[in-house]
């Protein structure tokens, strides 16, 4: 029961942080500033899907290892140089396809991109940590990072964006902050899962 409402919760906090910003955006930007973070985004969904599909084959090979620093190591490289290489693709084919679609004043601008980029890097390597707390049934310790990252979010947007957001990359780099926060708590409760499962106090 108690491990059911903790995978609820996951799920809630994990929600809360991917798609509620994009409701306040919605909320708080102009319409072509909002378009500009959505096609951003857009952009480099295809690297999330790929990464989904290497996190459901790497969870079975991860259960077969002890918590150990080195592979969690290995794990974090191996999925910055998907993420890292995919990127770079989306964003080569990206570009070539939106200029033919898109309004040049609704395109994302280089920093935009940029930015994304880091955030889907950032969402890879987050992929890693939760892969080793759920094998120990941790979901408690992700939570954490979730809801710490969406709670930085929501304050910094209400103070710095309170009469509307001034630009998509302004927006974009919000995000990205909230995602390095998540890592770096999840990158502290990894040190506590460590004490955890091999002692060491």
């Amino acid at each position: 029961m108690k491990l059911v409402l903790y995978r609820n919760l996951f799920s809630i906090a994990q929600l809360s942080m991917v798609h509620v910003p994009f409701i306040i955006i919605s909320s708080l930007a102009s319409p072509i500033v909002a378009s500009i973070v959505f096609v951003s985004r857009a952009v480099f969904q295809p690297v999330q899907i790929v990464v989904k599909t290497f996190e459901a084959i790497d969870q079975k090979k991860i259960s077969e290892f002890e918590f150990n620093y080195k592979v969690v190591f290995d794990f974090v490289v191996k999925y910055i140089l998907i993420s890292s290489t995919l990127g770079f693709i989306c964003l080569i084919i990206s570009v070539s396809i939106l200029y033919k679609f898109y309004d040049v004043n609704g395109f994302p601008t280089n920093y935009d991109l940029i930015i994304w980029g880091g955030i889907y890097t950032l969402l890879s390597i987050n992929k890693v940590f939760e892969m080793f707390f759920i094998k120990y049934n941790n979901y408690s310790y992700i939570i954490a990072a979730y809801f710490s990252g969406f709670i930085f979010f929501v304050l910094f947007s209400s103070f710095f964006f309170g009469n509307g957001v001034s630009s998509s990359s302004q927006f974009s780099l919000t995000i990205l902050v909230s995602w390095l926060l998540v890592s770096i708590v999840l990158i502290l409760k990894l040190k506590r899962l460590n004490e955890v499962v091999n002692g060491n106090y």
